[in-house]
C-alpha cells in the first residue's frame, strides 16, 4: 500500500517487529564498523523516510479534499511523533553500541568488558522504549489522525 491509508499503519506486531529488526541491523553494523555505520544508518533512513513519505503523502492527497498546505500539516502531525521517536530509537542504539564496540575491543571478553556492558543496558532500555512507543504511535496515533483527514 503507498497510501497513507490508517490500515497501513495499525498493525502494532508488525511495526513493532520491523523497528526492531532495524535496530538490530544498526547495532550489528555499527558494533562492527562503529561511527561510519552510524552516519550510514542514519542517513539511510532519512533518504528512505524522505522518499516515501513524499510518495504516500502525493499519493493520498488526491484522495482528500483538503488544501494542499492543510492536508500536509495533518499528515505531519499523525506521522512526526512516531518517527522522531524512531530515530531517537535508533541514534540511541546506535551510541550505546558504539560504546560497546569500543569496550570489546579495548578489553577483550574481560571482567571490565562485562561491567562496561551492564552500565550501557540503560542506553539500550532506553532505545527499546523509544522503539515500543513509536509503534505504539504508529499503530494507534497515526491512524486515528489520518481517519478524521481521509474520512
Amino acid at each position: 500500500n503507498t497510501t497513507l491509508s490508517p490500515e497501513r499503519f495499525s498493525n502494532f506486531d508488525g511495526i513493532l517487529q520491523h523497528n526492531l529488526m532495524v535496530a538490530f541491523a544498526v547495532a550489528v553494523l555499527v558494533f562492527v564498523y562503529r561511527g561510519h555505520a552510524f552516519l550510514l544508518s542514519l542517513a539511510w533512513n532519512a533518504a528512505v523516510w524522505g522518499v516515501v513519505l513524499t510518495l504516500m503523502v502525493l499519493q493520498t492527497y488526491a484522495q482528500s479534499v483538503l488544501s494542499p498546505a492543510a492536508f500536509i500539516s495533518i499528515s505531519l502531525v499523525a506521522l512526526l511523533p512516531h518517527l522522531v521517536l524512531e530515530i531517537l530509537g535508533y541514534i540511541v542504539c546506535a551510541l550505546t553500541f558504539v560504546g560497546i564496540s569500543r569496550a570489546y575491543l579495548w578489553y577483550g571478553p574481560s571482567l571490565r568488558f562485562l561491567r562496561d556492558l551492564r552500565q550501557r543496558w540503560r542506553g539500550l532500555s532506553v532505545a527499546l522504549s523509544c522503539l515500543l512507543i513509536g509503534a505504539t504511535l504508529e499503530a494507534y496515533w497515526a491512524p486515528r489522525v489520518l481517519r478524521m483527514v481521509l474520512g
